[in-house]
């Protein structure tokens, strides 16, 4: 797992279009959280897009800063 500062970082995770609306991606964010529990850290950081706002919003993280992505030739 990445550390950020310490505190552990879930960068872009997914979950399949066919596997959708099951729970999976509520399931890999609470591994990773109980996961930075088990290492004594003081959050979790999570880097996500649009499809995941709702969900991680319900599991109680709120947006801190929002990232722009400049692509050049």
């Amino acid at each position: 797992m990445r550390l950020i500062d310490g505190v552990p970082y879930l960068g872009t995770a997914l979950t399949l279009p066919w596997a959708r609306g099951r729970g999976c991606y509520r399931a890999l964010v609470r591994a990773r959280w109980d996961e930075a529990v088990r290492l004594g850290t003081p959050g979790l950081i999570v880097h996500a897009g649009e499809m995941s706002r709702s969900i991680l919003e319900s599991l109680g993280f709120h947006g801190s800063a929002r990232v722009e992505l400049l692509v050049g030739c």
